[in-house]
């Protein structure tokens, strides 16, 4: 491996861990909030700029692999580092992915939860207004039943 060749694994390493925060970063839920003190314009700029890098990212590391293929056979040491930075390169990807199955997964499991609730809220309807005589409260507790958080 030449030493250009070093340098660019190094920098498509280093360019791999700051994506591997920023995606950190984005999933946290107090990043977005001024609780943990992170200046709007840096908010923004990971907001933005997050998912342009990652294609932009892999874009670039697949023009390093290929090149290196096209030089021939690549060394054991360079696959190595290609199959390193690869993995590194896909860490945010996981974990944003993971992050977003983990959110809707909880958003499925509320969803659940609050139909049995309504269900119970109706059960409970029916029960006051047939024990009360009052179909009005019935219908009023339907018709809030409906209302999707």
């Amino acid at each position: 491996m030449r030493w250009g060749e070093w340098l660019e694994a190094i920098l498509y390493a280093s360019a791999s861990i700051v994506l591997i925060g920023f995606a950190l970063l984005k999933e946290e839920p107090l990043f977005w909030r001024n609780v943990a003190g992170w200046p709007v314009w840096f908010r923004e700029f990971v907001r933005i700029a997050f998912h342009p890098l990652m294609v932009l990212h892999g874009a670039l590391l697949a023009a390093f692999t290929v090149r290196a293929f096209l030089r021939g056979v690549p060394r054991l040491a360079l696959l190595t580092i290609l199959c390193g930075l690869w993995l590194l390169a896909s860490l945010p990807v996981f974990l944003s992915l993971a992050d977003d199955l983990l959110e809707y997964l909880d958003d499925a499991r509320l969803e659940l939860d609050g139909n049995r609730d309504a269900g119970r809220l109706k059960f409970a309807a029916h029960s006051a207004s047939a024990f009360i005589g009052c179909n009005g409260l019935d219908e009023r507790i339907n018709d809030q039943s409906r209302v999707s958080i």
